[in-house]
């Protein structure tokens, strides 16, 4: 049993500029300053949010457990650490693990599929079953919303709640902490798998 989380961040912004969309302001501004800000605003949300998208964003880091040992893949080659992870839970390309994480599916895998794709890093044969992610992934997420697809909660809520722990920030921190303080961010990556693990026992799945 691996349990694991991914952290991205935004891919340089002189590669995806060429993807942002043109804003315009609401037709109701007329002042050519507040038209500018308004634009530049829509801007800068729209770069802000570029780590959350396989398109724009890229993995900077895996970390994983497997018992209580905790490791990481962040060797700054992003195609390199896919593969790694990929090697890591299969054997002669079938999943041989179950994989634990927290919205994995739907956000952690496919994104690592999808930079897969991008980067021509095979992905394990047996990763889809049908059009569905195969069953050896088990999502925190879709066990805590107990069928109802509108019951969602961050991890750091649903570890306060199971008197699990806390997180020790946020995601959007990370690239900019790798690059400041790489010991800092993947103790961050850390407690976020071990928070992960600790969860997924409250919740019978280890």
């Amino acid at each position: 049993m691996i349990v694991f989380d991914i952290e991205t961040g935004s891919r340089p912004e002189t590669e995806i500029a060429q993807l942002c969309p043109q804003f315009e302001a609401p037709a109701n501004y007329k002042d050519a300053a507040k038209i500018a800000a308004y634009i530049e605003e829509k801007r800068m949300e729209w770069f802000g949010r570029a780590a959350l998208s396989a398109v724009t964003g890229q993995v900077l880091a895996i970390g994983y457990m497997v018992g209580d040992n905790f490791d990481h893949f962040a060797s700054g080659d992003e195609a390199e650490d896919i593969a790694a992870f990929w090697d890591l839970i299969t054997e002669h390309g079938a999943i041989t693990s179950m994989v634990v994480g927290f919205n994995c599916l739907s956000f952690d895998v496919p994104f690592l599929v999808r930079r897969s794709w991008k980067l021509e890093v095979p992905i394990p044969p047996t990763l889809f079953r049908g059009r569905w992610i195969s069953e050896s992934f088990v999502d925190l997420m879709d066990i805590w919303k107990c069928g109802n697809r509108d019951q969602s909660i961050s991890l750091g809520d649903l570890g306060k709640f199971l008197g699990a722990g806390d997180k020790t920030g946020t995601g959007k921190d990370f690239a900019r902490l790798l690059e400041t303080d790489r010991a800092a961010a993947l103790a961050y990556l850390e407690n976020d798998v071990r928070l992960t693990a600790r969860c997924a026992r409250f919740l019978g799945v280890l």
